[in-house]
C-alpha cells in the first residue's frame, strides 16, 4: 500500500455567503467521508487549513516573505487529507468522493515517497 496526499484547494468568495445550515450539511460530509476512510482502515491525517501564511522565497542570502493565503488561479490551499491506497487509480478513486468536489474545491492527488 501507498500513501498519497489528498490537497483542496478552494478559496471561492462565494462559499463564505453560504447559510450556517449549509456549512453544517457540508462538515457532515466530511465527517462521513473521513469515517468510511477509517473504517476501511485507508484514513492517515488531516485537516483544514487555517487563513493566513506565509510565503518564503529566495536564493542564497535574500530571503523574500509575502503574506498568504498565496493564490495561483485563485485556489488556495484549504486543506489536505492523507489516505493509503493499492496505487494512483485506486487514490483517484477515493478522491472522486471527497466532499471538496460537491462544492466547487478541487481536488490534488500526490503519492507520498515513504522509503
Amino acid at each position: 500500500m501507498a500513501e498519497f496526499m489528498v490537497v483542496l484547494r478552494g478559496g471561492d468568495p462565494e462559499l463564505k455567503k453560504i447559510s450556517r445550515d449549509e456549512q453544517r450539511k457540508i462538515m457532515e460530509r466530511y465527517y462521513s467521508w473521513v469515517e468510511r476512510l477509517k473504517v476501511e482502515n485507508r484514513y492517515r491525517g488531516g485537516s483544514p487549513l487555517k487563513e493566513g501564511s506565509k510565503l518564503l522565497t529566495g536564493r542564497r542570502d535574500f530571503v523574500v516573505i509575502m503574506d498568504g493565503p498565496y493564490q495561483e488561479h485563485g485556489e488556495a490551499l484549504t486543506g489536505y487529507f492523507v489516505i493509503e491506497a493499492t496505487g494512483l487509480g485506486e487514490a483517484v478513486e477515493i478522491a472522486k468522493t471527497c466532499p471538496a468536489l460537491s462544492h466547487g474545491e478541487s481536488v490534488e492527488i500526490l503519492q507520498l515517497d515513504n522509503h
